[in-house]
């Protein structure tokens, strides 16, 4: 069964950068990938980061603090406001 997982836009913005990536970033990284189109502080990125760790779209190592997505860039689709991350990797 597949698993659903709604996400923010700005969540999102998060998940499609480490997609793009095509491996692990750290929160630095992240970011630094963002500044082209958004300002956001560190703190606003670090807490879009533990919301999706928090609900299982990303998973975070502690030690290196490298941050991978638990779903396919595939798995996402539109349904009115929200967005959902659906294959599980």
């Amino acid at each position: 069964m597949e698993q659903k997982i709604t996400v923010s836009d700005s969540e999102l913005e998060i998940l499609e950068v480490l997609w793009a990536a095509g491996n692990a970033l750290n929160a630095g990284e992240i970011r630094s990938a963002l500044d082209a189109h958004k300002n956001w502080e560190r703190t606003t990125v670090l807490t879009l980061i533990q919301r999706l760790v928090k609900k299982g779209a990303l998973l975070q190592e502690k030690r290196s603090v490298l941050l991978h997505p638990l779903h396919r860039a595939r798995g996402v689709r539109a349904r009115g406001d929200q967005k959902f991350c659906g294959e599980i990797l």
